[in-house]
């Protein structure tokens, strides 16, 4: 049985729906790369030669450097990872594609509650999707699939990230429970104020997808953990996404195109091996349709 190891860093936005874009084409990243565990004392000790060239400290960021060593360390970490044809993969986000669709979603709620000729009041206060969350469970997604096309007998991906609060580590991992049950019968419960009766009442909906072709697959079976870390496999996954985030802000023309594509690289990236990327033939990826921004439609 092989395990997997996901190494992933975050760079940009990563709030709640509830935010508009401070700027056109605003945009999250997380951003990283994976690799069988059996390569991982090999990853694990040339990287951090390269990262103790730099730095003895426990933490090091790329932000913390200067223009020069920046471009140094950037470019020491991209010609590591083609040498070794390292598996890189992002997931990228509009802040405004995320808020837009979340105000369409409570507007299409407020209207259904207004509809209603009930004596059953519910809450008004729906919670916002966090950004954070929302990108972390996509790059998860993308290296579930890597892991189910090209390793054999994957049963465990092991997450290693940057330091993360823990609430919303325990929001990712909700989300990704849901992800690898997402065939499983899903249970909500619904409370509300009856106000004849005067009192609270409970209720349940259970929600089921029905994949009778298969194509979803069922990766309930798939384990998972996640690990926070200060160390030079977060050092590279920063280095990734604060490299793709930056492209993407200073982008001069088509700021609100699909970002999960080939195009959204800067181009000291075009030799890397990124997985989960549409090309300009693919169809378009289904988190660019779903959050696309509201100024562009794909």
């Amino acid at each position: 049985m092989e395990k997997l190891i996901l190494v992933v860093d975050e760079s940009g936005a990563k709030g709640y729906a509830d935010q508009q874009e401070n700027y056109l084409g605003e945009t999250g990243v997380i951003a990283g790369f994976v690799f069988p565990e059996s390569e991982y004392d090999k990853h694990e000790t040339e990287l951090n030669n390269i990262r103790n060239s730099y730095s003895s400290d426990e933490k090091l960021h790329i932000t913390d450097l200067d223009a020069d060593t920046k471009k140094s360390l950037r470019d020491d970490i991209i010609k590591y990872l083609e040498a070794n044809e390292v598996v890189c993969v992002f997931e990228a986000m509009y802040v405004e594609g995320l808020h837009h669709i979340s105000e369409e979603s409570r507007s299409r709620s407020q209207s259904i509650r207004q509809q209603l000729q009930s004596p059953i009041k519910r809450s008004a206060n729906e919670k916002y999707e966090l950004l954070h969350e929302k990108l972390f469970v996509g790059v998860f997604g993308k290296a579930l699939a890597f892991s189910q096309d090209c390793l054999e007998n994957c049963t465990h991906i092991s997450v290693i990230t940057d330091n993360i609060d823990d609430p919303v580590i325990k929001k990712i991992s909700k989300g990704i429970d849901e992800l690898l049950g997402c065939m499983e019968p899903k249970v909500t419960k619904s409370t509300g104020f009856d106000t004849v009766k005067r009192e609270v009442v409970t209720d349940t909906i259970t929600s089921t997808i029905h994949d009778p072709s298969g194509i979803l697959g069922d990766y309930s079976s798939i384990g998972y953990d996640i690990e926070k870390e200060d160390s030079a496999f977060t050092l590279v996954a920063d280095v990734l996404a604060n490299s793709i985030y930056r492209h993407l802000a200073n982008r001069k023309e088509d700021s609100t195109h699909a970002l999960n594509t080939e195009a959204s690289l800067p181009e000291f990236m075009n030799e890397l091996i990124f997985y989960g990327l549409s090309s300009e033939n693919d169809q378009p990826y289904i988190m660019d349709i779903l959050y696309q921004h509201p100024e562009k439609k794909i």
